[in-house]
């Protein structure tokens, strides 16, 4: 497992491990009622899902669900050049959320859906081939849903929480 990120090193992006040495005390002050989950575009770089990452995202699974925060896992999305660790890393945050029964935003799903081939690398995907592009971050258009990578983001996000909102949390509430 990989420590925590070093005050004397250039910020590289954290993956599972940063993740889990830090949600505990998140959970304890925010205490969500959610919390979306993407993992794993950081610990690809190497290009390969290291040893412990199923076990490491499980692990932020169950901290969350054993203080009811619900987890909503996040697939992630294409990467240049990280064809094969893309795909082998979303298959296991899918059968980590079917496992376990947490929600799923298929991010990477969508990413091919509004930009089949590889026609996200540098429309969706930036420039730099990893992260979700800038832009009109909360126009979620058509149009713009094909052009910026955080307002998809956004979009399939906040279309799982809707689901869960109604079906789980809105379902829990008393009537008056």
């Amino acid at each position: 497992m990989r420590s925590a990120p070093r005050a004397d090193l250039p910020y590289i992006g954290w993956g599972y491990a940063e993740i889990l040495g830090t949600m505990n005390n998140v959970l304890e002050q925010q205490k969500p009622e959610a919390a979306i989950i993407m993992v794993g575009t950081n610990d690809i770089s190497g290009g390969r899902v290291p040893e412990g990452y199923r076990a490491g995202l499980e692990e932020v699974v169950d901290r969350c669900i054993a203080v009811h925060c619900v987890p909503i896992l996040n697939t992630i999305p294409p990467r240049r050049g990280h064809d094969e660790p893309v795909e082998h890393a979303n298959k296991i945050i899918r059968v980590v959320a079917r496992e376990k029964q947490v929600p799923l935003a298929d991010f990477h799903a969508e990413c091919l859906r509004v930009r089949p081939g590889k026609s996200w690398n540098g429309t969706i995907i930036s420039n730099d081939g990893v992260h979700p592009s800038g832009g009109e971050s909360n126009n979620y258009s058509e149009e713009n849903l094909k052009h910026c990578g955080y307002a998809l983001r956004n979009w399939v996000n906040s279309l799982v929480y809707r689901q869960l909102y109604f079906h789980v949390f809105a379902a829990d509430s008393p009537t008056d």
